[in-house]
């Protein structure tokens, strides 16, 4: 069975090699989906394309491809981004089919430990809790997050990301892979999880704030911006929308503390 990956790029460039790097061994395929000009038309960073040459002279992916944005609303964009990087997973071969960020990571002892799994007990869809960093990857959440990602789903005639559609999970809704196969497994945190670098940027989410999808929402970029910048180590985390969160500090785990 072959494992693909592809990563939608814009911001958080600072994350995506060492991210790369957690799951590379792990995998047989990684396209990126890459856009210089944002959503709401701002241009990326000169570090980005520092970090694409990078990737192209190491050979770190297999294959990288670009993308514009069109007129429509952000979240249609992001969706096409993903359907373009799974459709080329699925053209070069790939059996299980996982979309991701820039900054997300995964304990690789996992992740190996998972796809054996998946593979032993036929699933064909999995979904995986998230635990939230904030401001370095020392800093992350006691509990998991509220919110989930698909992990590798099994590619067959009627996999597909389906934008929105009904989920059993509190997935983003253009991440959500479907199949007519039913063997669903969530698993559990102490099995696997993903460490959600969210919150964790060296511009402080200057980029992130003025270019999600969320943008245009003043009142909980506000929010967001404010949650950011008030918080410290010992205190509670209120950021808008969750339950209060205990954060503790961890292992600098994929050795990217002294980037922040």
């Amino acid at each position: 069975m072959r494992f693909g990956v592809s990563y939608n790029i814009f911001n958080g460039e600072e994350h995506l090699i060492p991210s790369i790097k957690s799951i590379r061994d792990s995998v047989d395929y990684i396209n990126l989906v890459v856009q210089y000009v944002s959503n709401n038309y701002s241009n990326a960073s000169e570090k980005l394309f520092e970090v694409l040459k990078e990737i192209r002279t190491s050979g770190l992916v297999n294959e990288i491809i670009e993308y514009t944005p069109t007129n429509q609303a952000p979240q249609l964009n992001e969706y096409q981004k993903r359907v373009i990087g799974f459709n080329s997973a699925r053209d070069n071969g790939i059996d299980y089919f996982a979309t991701m960020d820039a900054d997300e990571y995964y304990f690789s002892y996992q992740l190996n430990q998972a796809k054996r799994f998946l593979i032993s007990n036929s699933i064909s869809c999995a979904v995986v809790p998230t635990f939230l960093h904030i401001k370095r990857p020392i800093y992350r959440s006691k509990l998991r997050d509220t919110t989930d990602v698909c992990f590798f789903t099994r590619i067959n005639h009627t996999t597909k990301l389906a934008f929105g559609a009904p989920f059993n999970a509190n997935v983003d809704p253009t991440r959500r892979l479907i199949t007519s196969d039913p063997n669903f497994y969530f698993f559990k945190e102490n099995e696997l999880a993903m460490m959600h670098m969210n919150l964790v940027r060296q511009d402080h989410l200057k980029s992130k704030l003025e270019n999600t999808p969320s943008s245009k929402n003043t009142k909980f970029i506000k929010a967001v911006k404010k949650a950011y910048e008030t918080w410290e180590y010992g205190n509670l985390l209120e950021f808008p929308g969750k339950p209060q969160m205990e954060i503790i500090k961890v292992q600098d785990f994929f050795q990217i503390d002294h980037l922040f």
